[in-house]
């Protein structure tokens, strides 16, 4: 489409936005009070009921339904611009395979040091002013792991303007993992999901959103359920898809927004509400016994463990933070559509599952897998139940597909909806997203393999002279950061 067509379009949306906003809130309840004024209801029932609705409109109702309505439509075009924002020449993405070795050493709590220099990709909070006009939003930078034929594919995707930053940071933080510039990995699969149509190899998938349940961020008072430095989570769970069958092909995509401290308020109160009940369990205090009296008792105000809590909890609050996005979405060979239930345990055991609660948990409001559960009337379900999962949620189901299938292409966050992530401090979003030690990644692309194949080129008299030039150059662009 020609450029100024397109500038054309959004112009005229945005004209009409000011006209929805004049005609919601000022034009629609002033016609509805002259409606009111200068007309009388009859005395029968239905224009007695209208006649009061109008009423309930006018005293209040009009605010109400309107700010609903407003709230769809802004962020129905919020979402448009954004879309738009990407889509330009300025927003386009490189890709790059991580290389890891095998002598890879660094422990989760080392990428930490990695996300502080990353931080600096944004400059600030976007304003309401510039996401209107130009759509701006924040930049990110996307992991995604593929694992299929047995093996783990790793690549980061930034936008080109922020090269130079990701780049010099790999550098610094970690010089033996190497950045090998590539094409787009799922450049070759169709744009929209099609049902029956799939994609190279498969015809199905199942996919979800992880993250923490109703509140977008991760609670300050959670535990850390990656507490061992030297552990490797993330590494466990590739591992354990990899081998489960190597005909399944599971993508694990982590999209990362360096945000400023947006839920100040939000932490802040739940921090006072843990310094008040350990008052209150504490034996440092008088006790009011009633009437009057009150009993003394001994011991710390609050103990040196909780001090130390309460104090790692406002440094959570001081700290950098991300908006995080999980999704998981399992390929799978026609009638193993039971891969998928088993392959959700591993993302439990990876998530801090216990037998009371799990941490990272999938959105069930947004998978694809998602059925009818049970209503007020369990009595009832075994007749509602059907009827649901076939009038509805199948319907359903292909539509999450399609958005959760464009959120993985298009690297979005919030392309299905727009709490698809949630906020976590740098500590911990190491403990989450980590570059794993235990599984070798790209061997095919490590020094020692091209060195190999360059051996066995001389070895064979290789008698072509330029394909011996390229392995030696390879050898030489392998080693060092490429594309900088």
């Amino acid at each position: 489409m020609n450029p100024d067509k397109k500038s054309f379009g959004v112009t005229i949306i945005k004209l009409f936005n000011w006209v929805l906003l004049v005609t919601e809130y000022f034009i629609l309840p002033l016609l509805v009070l002259l409606a009111l004024i200068f007309t009388r209801p009859a005395s029968d029932f239905v224009s007695r009921l209208i006649y009061a609705f109008g009423i309930v409109y006018v005293a209040g109702g009009s605010f109400v339904i309107s700010t609903k309505w407003w709230e769809i439509w802004d962020d129905s075009f919020i979402s448009m611009m954004k879309k738009k924002w990407r889509m330009g020449p300025i927003m386009k993405r490189i890709f790059y395979k991580v290389v890891i070795p095998k002598n890879f050493t660094k422990v989760p709590a080392d990428m930490a040091k990695l996300y502080y220099d990353l931080w600096n990709l944004n400059s600030g909070l976007r304003t309401r002013y510039e996401v209107y006009t130009e759509g701006n939003w924040y930049y990110d930078i996307v992991f995604d792991f593929i694992i299929r034929g047995g093996k783990v594919e790793l690549y980061a995707s930034f936008v080109y303007k922020r090269k130079d930053l990701v780049l010099e940071s790999f550098k610094n933080r970690f010089p033996e993992i190497k950045l090998v510039e590539c094409d787009d990995p799922f450049k070759n699969w169709p744009k929209n999901w099609k049902k029956g149509v799939g994609v190279p190899g498969y015809k199905n998938f199942e996919g979800a959103n992880y993250g923490f349940g109703a509140p977008d961020i991760l609670p300050l008072a959670e535990p850390d359920w990656f507490s061992d430095p030297a552990s490797w989570p993330l590494g466990e769970l590739l591992n354990s898809l990899k081998d489960y069958d190597p005909l399944a092909t599971v993508t694990l995509q982590f999209v990362l927004s360096p945000f400023d401290t947006i839920h100040y308020a939000r932490w802040s109160r739940e921090l006072e509400q843990m310094k008040s009940e350990y008052l209150q369990k504490s034996t440092g205090f008088k006790v009011d016994i009633g009437e009057g009296a009150s009993m003394a008792t001994s011991g710390e105000l609050v103990s040196d463990r909780q001090k130390t809590r309460i104090n790692r909890i406002e440094n959570r609050i001081n700290d950098n933070h991300y908006k995080m996005n999980i999704k998981m979405l399992i390929f799978y060979p026609e009638g193993k559509d039971f891969y998928v239930p088993i392959m959700e345990k591993f993302m439990k055991t990876y998530g801090g599952a216990t037998a009371g609660a799990q941490i990272l948990v999938k959105d069930e409001n947004y998978s694809t897998d998602r059925g009818f559960l049970q209503s007020k009337y369990p009595f009832m379900d075994g007749i509602i139940g059907p009827i649901m999962d076939s009038v509805y949620f199948r319907k359903e189901a292909e539509y999450r597909k399609q958005c959760l299938y464009e959120g993985l292409l298009s690297r979005e966050g919030d392309v299905s909806h727009s709490s698809g992530g949630f906020m976590v401090d740098v500590p911990r979003l190491g403990s989450i997203l980590h570059f794993p030690g235990n599984v070798h990644i790209f061997e095919e692309l490590t020094n020692e393999s091209i060195e190999k194949q360059i051996l066995e080129a001389q070895a064979a008299n290789a008698s072509s002279f330029e394909k011996l030039q390229q392995l030696r150059q390879k050898a030489v662009q392998v080693p060092t950061i490429s594309g900088g």
